[in-house]
């Protein structure tokens, strides 16, 4: 199997390399910043520049980049010292949750944030009785009028402090997501929606 690049992945890589080499920020730039501001620069220079979440269909701001080509720019921005876990949960996670379920006001709404780091997302799974073994989770959705209201108990989650969109308090929390819990037949969807503490109201796709 030949694993070089063909001639089009060749000059994506370029490309890809060209733009690292210009941009990523410089010491001077990050002095006295500490990781979260360091993360939030780079990825809003990214974003400016169409190179934030490239795997991203470009109507949600991405560029369409096909797998391979995720991979080259992976290998490319490795070669720097660059912060990006602070985004895995917003931009793997909820934002494809969101492309398959939410309306447009929903996608308006938050998918430019997650992609320009503007807004960054956690979740919290764990309770007393299960950490990441989402079958033992007991917190539960209950539908009350045009929202719904979660009952449950959560014990901790990494990161929170640097998070602007998760599920407890004392931190801002989403105001959209899917709609109907009943009918989410997805397991990351119920997963996620069990795991929140407050009420949801997200528009659902029509």
């Amino acid at each position: 199997m030949d694993f070089n690049d063909t001639p089009q992945e060749a000059a994506f890589r370029q490309e890809a390399a060209e733009w690292l080499a210009a941009n990523v920020p410089t010491q001077e730039e990050t002095k006295g910043m500490n990781r979260l501001e360091v993360a939030k620069m780079w990825q809003k220079r990214k974003y400016d520049s169409g190179w934030a979440c490239i795997g991203w269909d470009p109507k949600y701001g991405g560029r369409g980049a096909t797998s391979i080509e995720q991979v080259i720019w992976k290998q490319e921005e490795g070669k720097y010292d660059v912060p990006a876990s602070f985004f895995v949960i917003g931009q793997g996670m909820m934002a494809p949750t969101l492309m398959a379920y939410a309306d447009q006001a929903a996608l308006d709404r938050y998918l430019p944030k997650l992609a320009s780091g503007e807004e960054i997302w956690c979740q919290l799974f764990s309770e007393p009785a299960g950490g990441s073994d989402l079958a033992a989770l007991r917190t539960k959705a209950e539908r009350d009028g045009d929202d719904w209201v979660i009952n449950g108990q959560k014990i901790w989650t990494s990161g929170a402090h640097s998070k602007h969109e998760l599920f407890s308090e004392p931190f801002e929390l989403w105001h959209h997501l899917t709609a109907n819990y009943n009918e989410c037949a997805r397991v990351c969807v119920r997963a996620l929606q069990r795991a929140l503490q407050h009420r949801l109201c997200i528009p659902r796709k029509s």
